[in-house]
């Protein structure tokens, strides 16, 4: 499965857009988290938003935070992809004003989806597929979940009702961190803004440090390395509800199913195909310049030479880790696929000292555990892509699988 991972610093989840939320269970209280919000600036360099929400007082949304009495405090920082105009700013309301939503990730098929939506009555202010998120929710509710396809996190205020809801997308790509501190919550990006709130107690998570010491493990359950601060588990959502003084569990909302297919090897070949190149189809859109992590593998090579195959036109542009050493090496096989394409081959082959002197940055950015120094690998690729001014790379992570690599 191809995702989008953004050049911004390098994650092994892509990097897109940063959200911080916080939700007072007990009144309004005075609420300004314009520096949690600067911690995620890197994520999202393009714009930012915020908005102050009480049952007793007016709606109010801005581009400049300020401290307000407010029961609902919701922020955006934004990394423009689909839809590059200002209308396309977040925290974005329906145009009743009774919705607001803030949104990390992209929805692939939003095309579909608004067309659908508007064959059933809804009207669109833009083009962006964060409006047609919040419109699927507001008119299918929580069955709308299964008809995305793409990879998000993100919460949608009902303000009328005075309840919201945060969804994790189906496989965890885009990750959503909270907080429950007494009477509040909060919700972000990266574990590092709430790690600044001032009645938050970040103490380790023994059984999480273990996990990982012991087994390379994290995440697990929903945990991390800090005992108050979790992760939303993928395919979970958290409802909560202001009017009442509840926050719910977290709920599954999807989980694969097992189905048995009668099909001969040639037909499973054929729809293995198609299923393929309508992925990477509905990957490439994007209205900034879209590029591709290539490793010389048969999944990375296999989305480039699908790019190609999909935009005979298309200004390629590839970018690859090297090693120096022979034996670990698929400059071979990277050179053959961007010849055979017609490719621009961007390479880095980055030293030892230069990891060291980006360490505390690569743990910082990647603000989760990690298992190899591969990951550096990525970082220093993308800040290559970053550096040509590529904005959006399609990235073989998680296919190699699927395409029998290893």
């Amino acid at each position: 499965m191809a995702y989008r991972a953004l050049p911004l610093l390098g994650r092994r989840e892509s990097l897109m857009c940063g959200l911080f939320a916080a939700f007072s269970l007990s009144g309004e209280r005075p609420m300004d988290y314009s520096a949690q919000l600067d911690l995620l600036a890197h994520r999202g360099p393009d714009d930012q938003g915020t908005l102050h929400w009480s049952r007793s007082r007016t709606l109010k949304t801005s581009s400049k935070p300020s401290l307000q009495p407010a029961e609902v405090w919701l922020g955006h920082r934004r990394l423009s992809i689909i839809d590059l105009a200002q209308h396309g700013r977040q925290p974005m309301l329906s145009a009743d004003g009774r919705y607001g939503i803030v949104f990390n990730g992209e929805i692939y098929n939003y095309i579909e989806l608004r067309q659908e939506l508007k064959t059933a009555g809804v009207q669109f202010q833009t083009q962006t597929d964060s409006e047609v998120l919040l419109q699927s929710w507001i008119h299918w509710g929580r069955d709308g979940l299964t008809r995305l396809k793409g990879m998000f996190s993100f919460i949608i205020m009902d303000f009328k009702t005075a309840r919201a809801v945060a969804v994790r997308d189906y496989f965890g790509i885009k990750p959503l961190f909270y907080a429950v501190l007494e009477d509040q919550i909060f919700f972000s990006s990266e574990v590092w803004p709430l790690i600044t709130l001032n009645n938050l107690d970040a103490q380790l998570n023994p059984t999480a440090l273990f996990q990982y010491l012991r087994f390379g493990t994290s995440g697990s359950a929903g945990n991390t390395l800090l005992k108050n601060i979790l992760s939303l588990p993928a395919a979970h959502l958290i409802e909560i509800d202001i009017a009442n003084a509840r926050v719910s569990d977290p709920q599954i909302y999807w989980q694969p199913g097992k189905r048995t297919h009668n099909i001969n090897f040639k037909d499973a070949v054929a729809q293995t195909r198609e299923h393929f190149l309508e992925n990477i189809k509905l990957h490439l859109r994007s209205d900034v310049p879209v590029g591709a992590a290539l490793s010389g593998g048969i999944d990375s090579s296999a989305i480039v030479c699908a790019m190609r195959y999909l935009e005979p036109e298309l200004e390629l542009n590839t970018f690859s880790y090297i090693s120096d050493d022979a034996r670990y090496s698929e400059e071979r096989w990277v050179d053959i696929v961007t010849n055979h394409v017609g490719a621009n081959s961007y390479k880095v082959r980055p030293r030892p000292q230069d990891l060291e002197k980006d360490i505390e940055n690569l743990v910082h950015v990647q603000g989760a555990t990690f298992g190899s120094t591969s990951i550096y690998a990525q970082y220093c690729v993308f800040q290559k892509a970053k550096s040509q001014g590529v904005t959006v790379m399609l990235d073989g992570q998680g296919a190699d699988e699927l395409l029998a690599g290893y």
